[in-house]
């Protein structure tokens, strides 16, 4: 997979050390009550007692609003329990079978990344033990997956598997993998700009066409469970409420609208009128980056700028949307990373951000909060808060007004061995 001899070898047998002990933490924290994890023990067990095709059932449970690629495995794992458990006993979902998925997914994760990487050149073979040892130990990418139990490293997972086949061009597992990450949790949506907009310049109509069917084909077979049981308006009910379900400037993301908020997101996005609110205003940001993003694109983007324009729609999301959550982020950091290895200057936000993701994590870790309410003023965790917001907002704006001249940057070139031509 990766080939190095002296002192490479040295560094790829310190990079496998390095994702080793990243394992074993996460798997330390497998029995750690989690977060996210709650949740998903209720929906598992709901799953697994209703069936699939009634998961979406307003009347059975209204709260489940996942689309369908979390919740079949959520229904494994609540039968695999089902089969662990006593035919007498009340179904009880164990969160270290919830917790596997996100801490397998993170392995998976890196292991493509490293794969991948590992065919780019020496450049980029050289960097691996920092950049992907970075996502391995990386606190906040663990607190999300292994200690609260949140499924968005499958999201992160599905997301850098489209854009690996993106740059390879394997157009139609590219498109597959691209709406398997949007059908896991919808947060993926940034991905399918880069790898619509680069099969569509690149290619002829073919490829584009095969994609477009790729796509279309794994959305039905998706959703053939309701599409068979003609359910999909209880389907479309469930998905519909993503949006206004949390209706507030900001839900716990240390974003532009915590600014805008003075530090308390919570305040109702939908003012002060229907059509001209705060809500739409984050939706248009939403989609001018999208724009700047395709303007500053070169049409004979190299492979790593591909990775730097996905993370960066990824960040784009979370920073610039009303109703955010703290976690929204995670799904950015594994396509940060890949073109980190060929970009210095992307290092410093990649840092910054890892940081700020982390800050937002634990400042709003109920556990961690009630443990030092007595012992930290709450004005302490107020400015805690809004400087981290601050800070977040900083970097992307600086992201921003950088990616012109990062995209043209001459070692874009040098450094990668491949490009989209």
């Amino acid at each position: 997979m990766v080939r190095l001899v002296g002192r490479g070898r040295f560094a790829l047998s310190l990079l496998w050390l390095v994702l080793l002990v990243g394992f074993a933490i996460r798997l330390a924290l497998m029995p750690v009550p989690g977060f996210d994890v709650k949740d998903f023990q209720l929906w598992s067990k709901v799953i697994a007692e209703n069936g699939l095709a009634q998961a979406y059932d307003q009347h059975i449970y209204p709260e489940i609003n996942y689309p369908p690629v979390s919740l079949y495995l959520f229904w494994v794992i609540g039968k695999t329990q089902m089969l662990l458990s006593s035919s007498t006993d009340e179904l009880k979902i164990s969160p270290v079978l919830l917790k596997l998925l996100p801490i397998l997914a993170d392995a998976v994760t890196i292991v493509a990344m490293l794969a991948f990487l590992g065919k780019q050149g020496a450049v980029a073979r050289s960097q691996l033990p920092v950049w992907l040892g970075f996502y391995a130990l990386n606190p906040a990418i663990i607190w999300n997956s292994a200690y609260w139990g949140g499924i968005d490293a499958l999201d992160a997972l599905f997301t850098i598997l489209a854009l690996i086949f993106l740059v390879e061009r394997r157009t139609v597992l590219a498109w597959a993998f691209a709406v398997l990450a949007v059908l896991t949790k919808p947060l993926a949506a940034p991905v399918l700009v880069p790898v619509v907009w680069i099969t569509a310049t690149r290619e002829r109509r073919r490829p584009l066409l095969e994609g477009i069917i790729a796509g279309a084909a794994t959305t039905i077979v998706l959703y053939l469970p309701w599409l068979v049981d003609s359910r999909i308006g209880s389907v479309i009910e469930a998905l519909r409420k993503n949006v206004g379900n949390y209706p507030y400037l900001s839900a716990n993301a240390h974003n532009f609208w915590w600014l805008v908020s003075g530090g308390d997101g919570w305040h109702p996005d939908n003012w002060p009128l229907p059509l001209v609110n705060f809500r739409v205003l984050g939706a248009i940001a939403v989609a001018l980056a999208a724009c700047w993003t395709i303007r500053c694109l070169p049409p004979d983007a190299a492979t790593p700028q591909v990775f730097h324009a996905s993370a960066y729609l990824l960040m784009a999301l979370p920073v610039l949307s009303t109703e955010a959550h703290e976690n929204w982020v995670f799904a950015a950091f594994a396509p940060l990373s890949v073109a980190c290895v060929f970009e210095p200057r992307l290092r410093m936000v990649l840092s910054l951000s890892s940081m700020t993701f982390l800050i937002n994590l634990a400042s709003h870790d109920p556990g961690l909060e009630a443990a030092l309410k007595h012992l930290v003023p709450a004005s302490l965790f107020f400015s805690v808060r809004l400087a981290n917001a601050l800070i977040a907002t900083l970097v992307f704006a600086y992201w921003t007004t950088r990616l012109p001249s990062w995209f043209r940057a001459r070692q874009w070139h040098i450094s990668c061995a491949s490009n989209l031509r």
